[in-house]
């Protein structure tokens, strides 16, 4: 089997835009290099031992010359701090791709475009001859920044539906973006090289892509709101009690032994504020909660987080708070609904609890659910004087406002298998590892 490894997908240039932009376009270039390592979703086959002979296409024959059926574009703006204005241009072979990442087989370019200043209201795709140079300049478009993918199924494992692909550097070329009565004409001739995992040439080739057609905005780092109003189907449960503040996933995904989604379904998280008195008390839970703001009003007992659309870092966002996300076949985040209002109510029957959900989201859809069970069962007390955390090793794991205390040489996973680091993290529940051993802790 050939070995893989990673390439560039769409968060690697999220790490320029909402990061510091080095002062030199050495040190940029540098930084974008240590961005496709640690960002990178896409697969890339070990190019050393395969054959390229062009033109016919496979896992060992790319292509990267096509005809585009479907684009768009997003507008950073000034984020090499040069009065330019910089746009991210998307096209595609077919409908294969979602905000710029390829999500099924066929070609892509992605294609960085840098402009004059323009209102930042307007979101309109520039117009004019783009000429590929590292200088930043307007009427250029960034080689370095641009790439053609012919992206594929795994050869090697017919099971295995992710996305692989080759990713070709492009270097010097013409683009060229027109408009008229029908919407664009795009055409874009550069000379596009392919490396292997040691940076060594592999192929190189003289590329076109070409699209006729509309081609809308597209907020990559927005996320797909609900389809309309939604009955959550959560019939599990996992929380923690920390400091007056619990915080409980209700999810109808199919997870593995330590916690990662394996499987589509639904995943809703709820942040609710009672009084802090120490231990844990289910009793504090039982009323009936609304909606805060907690970057303005901060943890208010009686209420629950609404839903954030958070940046949790260089433009990898996630929903936190109260939120609902739905994951499709390919355990992609296909719809996510954000707390903006409504109600969670509590009761008590005994040792059964019922959790009472209707609430409404920024786009005026409903999200209703109900959860009834022994939710002690679920919910660990991290209080002072609750239950301690899991001890692995030497020290101890447990989750705190904002970051995770744990041993030298852990590792921190989201639900949804992201490695996070162990600080700004986001409310919500993360898997911890140490050595051979894991844990589940919460932040807040």
């Amino acid at each position: 089997m050939r070995k893989l490894y990673t390439i560039s997908t769409l968060l690697t240039l999220a790490f320029v835009a909402h990061g510091a932009v080095p002062a030199s376009l050495a040190a940029h270039q540098a930084n974008w290099r240590d961005a496709l390592e640690k960002n990178a979703t896409l697969h890339q086959p070990r190019l050393n031992t395969l054959k390229i002979t062009a033109p016919a296409r496979s896992p060992e024959n790319p292509q990267v010359s096509f005809t585009a059926q479907k684009a768009s574009f997003y507008k950073f703006g000034d984020i090499f701090e040069n009065g330019t204005d910089v746009y991210y241009l998307f096209l595609s072979s077919g409908d294969n791709m979602s905000k710029g990442n390829p999500t099924a087989p066929g070609q892509m370019a992605r294609v960085l475009l840098v402009t004059e200043a323009s209102d930042a209201t307007v979101l309109a795709l520039p117009t004019g001859t783009f000429t590929g140079s590292e200088d930043l300049e307007p009427s250029t478009f960034v080689p370095s920044m641009t790439e053609l993918i012919d992206a594929f199924y795994n050869p090697d494992d017919p099971e295995d539906n992710g996305i692989y692909g080759y990713s070709y550097e492009t270097e010097s070329g013409t683009l060229t973006i027109t408009a008229g009565d029908a919407g664009y004409d795009i055409s874009l001739t550069c000379e596009a090289v392919l490396y292997d995992e040691s940076y060594e040439e592999a192929d190189r080739t003289n590329a076109t892509v070409t699209y006729s057609g509309q081609v809308p905005y597209e907020d990559i780092y927005g996320y797909t709101p609900l389809d309309g109003d939604t009955v959550m189907d959560i019939p599990n449960a996992s929380g923690r009690y920390s400091d007056g503040d619990y915080t409980i996933t209700f999810y109808g995904v199919e997870l593995d032994e330590d916690g990662f989604i394996i499987g589509p379904g639904h995943l809703f998280n709820t942040e609710i504020f009672v009084e802090d008195n120490g231990r844990m008390n289910l009793d504090d839970l039982v009323g009936e909660f609304t909606p805060v703001d907690v970057f303005t009003a901060g943890p208010t007992p009686g209420t629950f987080m609404q839903g954030v659309w958070y940046d949790i870092f260089g433009g990898y966002y996630a929903a936190i708070g109260t939120a609902l996300t739905i994951y499709d076949d390919d355990l992609n985040e296909a719809n996510v609904g954000l707390a903006a209002d409504g109600t969670v109510k509590v009761s008590r029957d005994g040792d059964i609890f019922t959790f009472d959900f209707d609430l409404v989201t920024p786009e005026n859809d409903r999200m209703t659910g109900r959860w009834t069970g022994p939710i002690a069962d679920y919910i660990e007390d991290f209080s002072p004087e609750g239950v301690a955390s899991p001890a692995i090793g030497s020290g101890a794991i447990r989750g705190g406002k904002g970051c995770i205390t744990a041993p030298a040489g852990a590792r921190a996973y989201n639900l949804s298998g992201a490695m996070t680091g162990l600080s700004n993290l986001p409310a919500g529940i993360y898997i911890v590892r140490s050595g051979n051993e894991t844990a589940k802790v919460v932040v807040r």
